[in-house]
């Protein structure tokens, strides 16, 4: 049995996101994961994904993002809100 949801999902924000560890992709996601980001972007697979986490640090370098775990269930697709914090 792998990883609870909760767990991938925290894992998603605090390591691949807020450290912008692009070499977490293949380990936490499917070749065809489907992402739509909050400026509306929407991008399908490793290199889409990695490229759109690329341009959001340029553009946002030293941003967190928040996300609260403790409310996710075990489902086939995830949603989250997270915040930006300077």
């Amino acid at each position: 049995m792998g990883p609870s949801y909760p767990t991938l999902v925290e894992r998603f924000y605090n390591a691949l996101w807020n450290r912008f560890d692009t070499t977490l992709v293949p380990t936490l996601l499917t070749d065809d994961f489907r992402f739509r980001g909050s400026l509306g972007e929407e991008t399908r697979g490793h290199a889409g994904f990695t490229s759109y986490v690329e341009r959001i640090q340029r553009a946002l370098p030293g941003t967190r993002r928040w996300v609260a775990v403790d409310r996710l269930r075990r489902v086939s697709s995830v949603c989250c809100r997270s915040s930006l914090e300077p």
